[in-house]
């Protein structure tokens, strides 16, 4: 009873501050809305929605679980999940942060897999797509090559991670298996409610984008920004770390854009930093999947475990890229404000995409028993 009481008095203290901060200093939260609004408009928009919508018609028409036919014995072996996922998991590594996710809710609600198979997708298929990190993240740093060995990390520690979590994770009860219920649609159907829902989780998406650039903005004009920045910057200059590193941190984790763009001027210290923001992904992301699964009921203790699990293993995998792979020119911008473009050309997602294309037209070919 008292801690119930103690939770809705900061519950309420809380938006008490937020609400008269917003009141009297409401350009900080407007100027935010309008950067949020762009950003929706010139990147998250065009980067995610054909993805989202090709993800969502994998599954309804039926083509992810002929994929899984085939590919069964990799992710059994690998994760131990069931063959429908691997269309999933690899929409999560080339797609951007909500598609994996987004299909795994999709398969649940199907009953094509069990709410841990569920939770254990959520652990490791929440990943930046390559022409975010590449394009974005590798303008940001002045470094192409960086930024595709930063997509390199966040991959390779959400797939170990995938495998290291099929033996933690606790068994599920018997009324959590799978009941597979769900049945393919025709292809104009599964075309015509892939747009529809994919339409839906969009505007939702970009309402998570919105209200956490408003927020950021905020923070920063009020001030919340740099006394963060003050406290961390005792701590880093101990360590010998780039001063700038204390302003990133606050902003790698509310949001994955502006967090980025801050950690680039962290000197030596960006790689790292942005390595583990990758695998964070920040709370606005983060928001923006639980969003599309409030019926699934996932077990959001793992989901914050995976989080901070692939944070880490994320940075730590940059690093050692980074040492592997040296750069041989300076890395880090210094001057110029990164700019996100609305569109960029990646090679390996170009190449991903086309064997992918491929691999369907392969499975999708009926077999001779069938026909």
């Amino acid at each position: 009873m008292v801690r119930r009481a103690i939770h809705w008095t900061l519950l309420g203290m809380v938006c008490l501050i937020l609400g008269i901060l917003l009141f009297l200093w409401p350009e900080g939260s407007s100027e935010g809305v309008r950067n949020g609004l762009s950003l929706c408009a010139s990147v998250v928009i065009p980067s995610l929605f054909p993805f989202m919508v090709l993800s969502a018609f994998l599954i309804k028409s039926g083509l992810a679980e002929r994929m899984g036919r085939v590919l069964e014995p990799v992710t059994r072996f690998l994760f131990g999940l069931p063959g429908c996922t691997a269309a999933p998991i690899f929409m999560s590594l080339i797609g951007g942060f909500p598609v994996g996710a987004r299909a795994a809710a999709e398969l649940r609600r199907r009953g094509e897999i069990s709410r841990r198979d569920f939770t254990h997708m959520l652990c490791f298929c929440i990943n930046a797509g390559p022409a975010f990190m590449i394009g974005a993240v590798g303008s940001m740093i002045g470094s192409y090559h960086a930024g595709m060995l930063l997509y390199f990390a966040q991959i390779g520690a959400s797939l170990f991670l995938g495998i290291v979590m099929r033996f933690v994770l606790p068994e599920g009860r018997e009324e959590d298996r799978p009941t597979r219920f769900g049945k393919a649609l025709g292809t104009a159907d599964a075309f015509v409610e892939s747009v529809a829902d994919t339409a839906v989780s969009m505007l939702s998406i970009c309402a998570f984008v919105v209200i956490f650039a408003a927020l950021t903005g905020m923070f920063q004009q009020v001030g919340v920004t740099r006394l963060v920045s003050r406290v961390l910057e005792g701590p880093i200059q101990f360590l010998g770390l780039h001063p700038a590193l204390a302003g990133a941190v606050f902003p790698c984790i509310l949001e994955i854009t502006t967090g980025c763009a801050a950690a680039s001027n962290a000197g030596t210290a960006a790689i790292p930093l942005i390595g583990a923001a990758s695998g964070w992904s920040g709370l606005s992301v983060q928001c923006q999947v639980l969003s599309t699964m409030r019926d699934l009921k996932p077990d959001k203790k793992w989901f914050w475990i995976g989080r901070v699990s692939c944070a880490a293993l994320s940075g730590i995998l940059a690093t050692v890229l980074m040492q592997v792979w040296p750069q041989t020119q300076e890395v880090f911008s210094t001057g110029a404000q990164p700019i996100a473009q609305p569109f960029y050309f990646s090679a390996p997602a170009s190449a991903a995409l086309l064997a992918f294309a491929a691999f369907m037209v392969l499975v999708s070919r009926p077999s001779r028993v069938e026909s």
